[in-house]
């Protein structure tokens, strides 16, 4: 496994000019315009050379999840492992952690007949899934097929309403084309209470009229890794794909509980070149 590390939102402007000359000299074929474009190999000597001077400044690194002003006196540090193929095929599970490429949260809500509602111009969008409502997960009408095809356990799926802007409005739907439907992949399977073994954290939540959020802290690791208790797991009933017991975010609902898939999961989207973001699970006793 290789890791990466960010540093972001570190400007001149933000920074002062004493500070970014420092952060210039150590690392010039990282900064441009009075930026820093921090993208490095963790074990780079000159990442912790820069994080000394930002503190000698007094800028210090955001904690996950941390709400932060403009003109606020930190920056956005964060780590991202990348795990090489052998891992990939030793691990057991995986979390689904859905990339940014794969939002498909615009104009995206429950109707009143509990369906998933996806706006035109989203859903059209060429992927093999997508971030649905909360932390639901979407599936294309091509990767359904392959994923039901292929006799998955515990897995199921219930159909996506496409909708536009003034379809919504005018309370009409628009219909699907083919090619073009969206699926919500969930599960039949719900892993036991307390399989998630991770810190659970009560962060602020940054949404007017939400007080805080429950989500899962690891250093600044982005995605976390899922830790679940071996024996909880298999307690549950046999699966391709579950959903965690326990509920994250600000709702806490259905729609937030976190999906587990298996190494055939993973083989078979591998296989078919199914573009879909896992993490390995960490098992602990």
């Amino acid at each position: 496994m290789r890791e990466r590390v960010f540093l972001q939102h570190v400007g001149q402007m933000f920074v002062g000019a004493a500070c970014f000359n420092e952060i210039e000299a150590i690392v010039p074929d990282h900064t441009e315009s009075g930026y820093l474009y921090g993208d490095f190999d963790a074990g780079d000597p000159r990442v912790s050379l820069v994080m000394e001077a930002l503190a000698r400044h007094g800028v210090r690194p955001a904690q996950p999840f941390e709400l932060t002003a403009s003109g606020s006196r930190v920056y956005r540090y964060w780590r991202l492992r990348l795990w090489e193929e052998e891992e990939l095929f030793a691990a057991k599970y995986f979390a689904v952690w859905l990339h940014r490429k794969q939002d498909l949260m615009e104009t995206f809500y429950r109707g009143p007949n509990g369906v998933q509602r996806i706006s035109k111009w989203r859903a059209h969008r060429r992927t093999g899934f997508g971030t649905g409502f909360r932390k639901s997960v979407l599936a294309s009408n091509h990767s359904m097929k392959i994923l039901c095809a292929a006799g998955l356990k515990g897995i199921r799926f219930e159909p996506v309403e496409v909708w536009s802007d003034a379809d919504v409005t005018k309370g009409r739907r628009l219909k699907a084309r083919d090619g073009a439907e969206w699926w919500e992949m969930s599960s039949d399977v719900e892993l036991p209470a307390g399989a998630v073994r991770n810190e659970i954290v009560d962060v602020p939540n940054n949404f007017v009229g939400l007080d805080s959020k429950l989500e899962i802290v690891e250093d600044h690791y982005v995605p976390p890794q899922l830790q679940l208790s071996r024996q909880l797991v298999e307690q549950a009933a046999p699966f391709d794909i579950a959903k965690t017991f326990e509920k994250f975010g600000p709702y806490r609902t259905d729609d937030s509980r976190l999906t587990v898939v298996s190494q055939r999961f993973y083989r078979v989207c591998r296989e078919h070149k199914l573009d879909i973001a896992l993490e390995p699970v960490k098992l602990v006793d």
